[in-house]
């Protein structure tokens, strides 16, 4: 389904600074490991956890820690165990009340002052709400990023911020550079003085703008995210 490791690889990198410092970061639902594997890159210690054997295998082929088996039971037998936990396109495989509790089970397994980073499509974007989301047809339903802002402080977390991830960016059909007017020469300054034809021009360039706004709008970033501290003690 039009799977590109390194494209993954950026998007996964782009969570990385979220965990500097952390000694023992969970990737919850870590699939082949791509966040894995650039956490190594950075020298973070991380370990993952997922239900599916063949991504267990393929993760752990790569020289990360997996564990197979359900994150809900995992969170649960481990509190106050990580100083970071991640979560990327694994909520919208989720119904509502089950994804709360994930982010609940999340500040339980966190340490007084560690991050939690959940990743997820982005409802805003044209292409993913389009189609890209129903390619998996484990998919519950896309979560807005307010929605889940608020199920993080109602969990007891601080310092919520959120946003979309820019290496996610699905890219538009029509390059932007296409709609821009180019520059007027000499030559075409005089004409449009002494044709009268320079309002035309300011119309077909507050035009150009206008689309360009429009393609930007329409074509967001694929991902968004949501991260929070839980207290310190």
């Amino acid at each position: 389904m039009r799977f590109d490791p390194a494209q993954h690889r950026r998007a996964r990198g782009y969570y990385v600074p979220f965990f500097k410092g952390c000694l023992r970061v969970l990737d919850v639902a870590c699939g082949r490991g791509e966040f894995l594997d650039v956490l190594r890159d950075a020298r973070i210690p991380g370990e993952g956890i997922d239900t599916d054997e063949g991504m267990v295998q393929a993760a752990r082929a790569s020289g990360n820690q997996v564990e197979l088996g359900d994150a809900f039971g995992f969170l649960e037998a481990h509190p106050a165990s990580f100083d970071g936990i991640f979560s990327a396109h694994f909520i919208e495989h989720l119904e509502s009340e089950v994804a709360t509790r994930l982010i609940e089970l999340s500040v339980t397994a966190l340490r007084p002052g560690g991050c939690l980073v959940v990743a997820t499509p982005n409802s805003a974007s044209l292409p993913t709400l389009q189609h890209e989301f129903w390619w998996d047809p484990t998919h519950v339903r896309l979560y807005d990023i307010d929605l889940i802002r608020f199920w993080f402080s109602e969990a007891g977390f601080a310092d919520i911020k959120g946003g979309e991830n820019p290496e996610s960016h699905p890219g538009s059909p029509i390059g932007l550079k296409e709609l821009e007017m180019p520059p007027a020469n000499p030559f075409a300054r005089a004409l449009y003085r002494l044709t009268g034809i320079s309002a035309l021009r300011r119309q077909q360039m507050v035009l150009s703008r206008s689309l360009q706004g429009l393609i930007r709008e329409l074509y967001r970033p694929s991902e968004i995210y949501v991260t929070g501290r839980k207290p310190a003690r």
